[in-house]
């Protein structure tokens, strides 16, 4: 055998390994996802671009990213917005790469309520322009909730793109408690801001339980629609003038990943509501929503207080890996605090679905009044 047969051999067997190893990774990563796994590490982002106002280069770009199954998805037009008929008019806080403005209508009357229109910054990459997009398309065939902000319309045609939903007055939860936890030590709460009597004479503990009922809803519901809420905290949780809880920035499972890792670029990272294996596996699993909501849990019955207040990241990490735990806030039953620590178990596997956590809330208000209701 000559040498040059020797060569085109080696050659040849070395591009069969690299098309096995490929073909296996392929199925290791559709078998991670098939079992609610979705690693960090993969996503795909390409150059850093600011696209807007190069609309045509965009748009041709976008067609040649791989779409999966949401290529199939479309904005009904009946959801479709144009910016020229909105008028943006106070730009609220900002959330990473999402800016968030109040708008309305340009046709409707001056005193016509306000919605909110989300965008992407100038500074957004190709792919969390696509995924806005791609969220947008989701939200669009999401159905309504009581507990979740409603979808208005979107703009997704050309850039900048716009997803618009509904403007809850009230601010956050975590505003609201905030403010109890400041002003008001007693049993019961009084008026939450401004000249709007919202809670007025309402025992605490119920309405803290109502609190977590509500948002316990809105999530078994998205999870059921296959939607997802990292980095779920007290701040994510909107309050409207009669004490109802609406979550916003959930996304669709597909897009969880990219979000997560927006998530874990802010400065600083919102350690205390992620789950270990987002920290130190770079993994995102479907029950790491559950660790979120137990600190959220926690966030409730501290009056606001804020989660591991006054440690650096790493020294949460490290008392995450020394497999501690919250302690039970002072005004938390010990019901409430079980559920929390049924949440925080490391092995994802064992932590309770939002399905559980709802009947899990039944049978702690059961033993609170006898009657299992909250």
């Amino acid at each position: 055998m000559g040498e040059a047969t020797v060569v085109v051999l080696v050659i040849v067997i070395v591009l069969i390994l690299l098309v096995l190893i490929g073909v296996g990774y392929w199925r290791y990563l559709k078998i991670q996802e098939s079992r609610g796994v979705l690693t960090l590490r993969n996503s795909t982002v390409s150059r850093r671009s600011t696209l807007f106002g190069q609309r045509g280069s965009f748009t041709g770009a976008i067609q040649r990213i791989h779409l999966g199954d949401t290529k199939r998805r479309s904005i009904a037009n009946h959801k479709k917005r144009s910016p020229k008929d909105v008028t943006l008019i106070a730009k609220l806080a900002g959330d990473g790469i999402i800016t968030t403005w109040t708008a309305k209508a340009v046709s409707t009357p001056s005193n016509d309520p306000q919605f909110v229109a989300r965008t992407v910054t100038d500074s957004a990459q190709m792919t969390d322009l696509y995924n806005f997009q791609s969220c947008a398309a989701y939200l669009s065939s999401l159905e309504k909730n009581t507990n979740l902000v409603n979808f208005f319309g979107a703009a997704v045609d050309n850039v900048p793109y716009y997803i618009y939903q509904e403007h809850v007055q009230c601010g956050s939860m975590r505003d609201y408690l905030m403010m109890t936890y400041r002003q008001e030590r007693s049993s019961r709460c009084d008026i939450f801001a401004d000249d709007q009597r919202i809670f007025r004479t309402r025992d605490r503990r119920s309405l803290l339980i109502s609190f977590a009922k509500r948002v316990a809803n809105g999530m078994a519901f998205l999870e059921s629609k296959k939607f997802r809420h990292p980095g779920l905290s007290a701040r994510k949780v909107l309050l409207t003038p009669a004490g109802n809880c609406k979550l916003y920035d959930f996304w669709p499972r597909r897009l969880t990943s990219h979000r997560v890792k927006q998530i874990l670029c802010k400065k600083p990272k919102p350690v205390a509501w992620l789950a270990p294996e987002i920290l130190f596996l770079d993994e995102y699993v479907d029950r790491s929503d559950s660790w979120s909501y137990g600190v959220l849990l926690w966030e409730i019955f501290s009056l606001g207080e804020t989660p591991h207040v006054g440690k650096t990241c790493d020294e949460i990490e490290a008392f995450l890996r020394a497999n501690d735990n919250l302690s039970q806030p002072l005004s938390c039953p010990e019901g409430w605090y079980g559920l929390m620590l049924s949440t925080w178990d490391r092995r994802p596997r064992n932590r309770p679905s939002f399905q559980q956590i709802k009947e899990d809330i039944v049978t702690i208000a059961g033993h609170a009044d006898g009657n299992g209701e909250i």
